[in-house]
């Protein structure tokens, strides 16, 4: 948090982060939530925005 909030690092992905796990696993419909080794992976795809990416991931709303 200390790289997105106080340095504003635009490419910081905290893939150990249960938000921005819990947030995947809603978005795709997941039956669990992916692991640390399978986010930093799938946030490959998101260089050079990933802090954008955790931003939305950690607002998906539950249903």
């Amino acid at each position: 948090m200390l790289l997105i909030y106080s340095l504003e690092r635009p490419d910081i992905l905290p893939a150990d982060d249960f938000g921005v796990r819990e947030g995947y696993r809603r978005l795709k419909g997941l039956e669990v939530q992916p692991t640390r080794k399978q986010m930093i992976e799938i946030g490959l795809a998101w260089h050079p925005y990933r802090t954008v990416a955790a931003w939305y991931l950690w607002r998906v709303p539950s249903r």
